[in-house]
């Protein structure tokens, strides 16, 4: 073993290969403690939610997971959660879930795991394309968080049909694109009508 080091580092080809080992491992490095330790959309999510809405806010979200703001999913701040499905529901089952009952809160929830396959392939997904037709039509989006992994990571990460394949999805993990949405207040009714 030491005649290896010996000749790798004799020759030029040697001394560049080892340097370039080491910087792949420090550049992994660093970009793990930037986008996993030091900040990342769901911590990013979670800070703004408790800091900007208001307590006692209605959050309504297709269901709880792991990629869910720890101030919601823990149940640990002031707000009320409404789950339009329990965690065992299928993803999709649960975004058409939300469509029904997301106008019962006040503020929604989505990450781009309810929507991107949705959006990238409606006519595969007609209920939970028009729930999230739906929700949109009635709420405005107040804040978003993205941040993508870079190709460095993820050459192999593109967008097929304006969604991400499910690859980039799961190492992106806690990264997911997320949005919350205000939901538009009902129209008054005109006094003296009890419609």
């Amino acid at each position: 073993s030491g005649d290896l080091a010996d000749s790798l580092f004799d020759k030029r080809w040697g001394r560049v290969l080892v340097a370039a080992v080491f910087a792949q491992a420090l550049w992994y490095t660093l970009y793990v403690r930037r986008n996993y330790v030091s900040t990342y959309t769901t911590k990013e999510a979670d800070s703004w939610i408790k800091e900007n809405l208001p307590e006692g806010s209605t959050i309504a979200l297709s269901k709880n997971d792991i990629w869910t703001p720890s101030v919601i999913r823990r149940y640990t701040g002031s707000f009320k959660v409404l789950e339009a499905a329990s965690s065992q529901t299928p993803l999709p089952q649960a975004v058409v879930e939300l469509g029904k009952v997301y106008s019962k809160a006040d503020y929604v929830l989505l990450s781009e795991y309810e929507t991107a396959s949705i959006k990238a392939a409606p006519e595969e997904f007609p209920d939970e394309y028009a729930a999230l037709q739906k929700i949109f039509s009635g709420t405005e989006e107040v804040k978003r968080f993205e941040r993508r992994l870079p190709r460095y990571v993820l050459p192999f990460q593109h967008k097929f049909h304006g969604y991400q394949p499910a690859a980039g999805l799961q190492v992106n993990f806690m990264n997911p694109e997320m949005t919350v949405l205000k939901v538009n207040a009902p129209p008054k009714k005109p006094w003296g009508r009890d419609n």
